[in-house]
């Protein structure tokens, strides 16, 4: 039904009104699902790259693909508790598709108040963690190794995929409003991947 929807839900099909809610719902839950296991079971099984989608409803950020799904926190829960029992582990987040609604001609950006709210999100579980900017450029990090990187313990790069981190206009990239974020430097953008 709409209240699962994410922004990206598919448009319904001509003659939708042929296909019942119930069917509907149980293709898209099929379809929408890309894992199965948690984010920590996947990070002991041993991937170290996630592509969050972020939304929210009703006050509370939500991953989603197609349905909404776990709440972020959770997911972010997930990746706190493997750090904590990590030695020298890299893990790789990027957050991105950041907009609300459920694709029934009401999705929109996130406001700036949203984006500040989320990158406080982000930060709080995983700063002990984060590998931060800190002024250090695309080719400051292709010259680092992995080895220089968690050398001190486990780190997160955190990519901040939408035009209020990094915008480009006209061939024309720089960063955009989130650089008056008190956390702008602890992320990175999708360039940097």
């Amino acid at each position: 039904d709409e209240s699962c929807r994410g922004p990206d839900f598919a448009d319904p099909p001509p003659m939708e009104w042929l296909v019942t809610d119930e069917i509907e719902n149980e293709v898209a839950n099929d379809v929408a699902r890309a894992q199965t296991q948690t984010v920590l079971q996947q990070l002991n099984g041993g991937i170290r790259s996630f592509d969050l989608r972020v939304t929210q409803r009703r006050g509370v950020f939500l991953v989603y693909h197609g349905l909404l799904g776990k709440p972020l926190a959770t997911v972010l829960q997930d990746i706190r508790t493997f750090m904590e029992q990590s030695g020298q582990e890299f893990v790789v987040v990027g957050v991105s598709h950041l907009q609300t609604g459920n694709n029934d001609a009401n999705d929109q950006p996130f406001s700036p108040e949203l984006h500040r709210l989320l990158m406080q999100q982000l930060v709080d579980p995983l700063g002990p963690y984060l590998y931060p900017r800190n002024g250090r450029s695309q080719a400051d990090l292709r010259a680092t190794t992995l080895g220089q990187v968690v050398a001190d313990g486990p780190k997160v790069l955190l990519i901040y995929g939408d035009d209020y981190f990094w915008k480009c206009e006209a061939g024309v990239c720089d960063f955009g409003a989130a650089r008056n974020d008190p956390h702008f430097e602890r992320f990175w953008h999708l360039g940097y991947t």
